[in-house]
């Protein structure tokens, strides 16, 4: 019995960990790529974050939340250092 109440404190304990750390408003956001190095990336509220052709924000639409932007900036990084344009923002 000892050991049934350990385990399911320690599964408790893991899904606590995965809940605090993934945000479960978390999206996936969709980048779009211009011919010219300038990049939107879009979530479903309609939030649009604009980067530069050096991969800085260039703006963003009022209704973005600061983790959206957060996110955009993560996403963004990631998706000029797997195109070789570097990655900071």
């Amino acid at each position: 019995m000892r050991i049934r109440a350990v385990f399911a404190g320690l599964i408790l304990s893991i899904g606590l960990v995965v809940s605090m750390s993934w945000p479960a408003s978390a999206e996936v956001p969709k980048i779009i790529a211009g011919k010219n190095g300038e990049m939107e990336v879009l979530f479903r509220n309609n939030c649009v974050v604009y980067f530069n052709v050096k991969g800085r924000i260039a703006s963003k639409q009022p209704v973005c939340t600061g983790p959206q932007v957060n996110q955009a900036r993560d996403a963004a990084a990631r998706y000029r250092r797997e195109q070789g344009l570097g990655g900071n923002v």
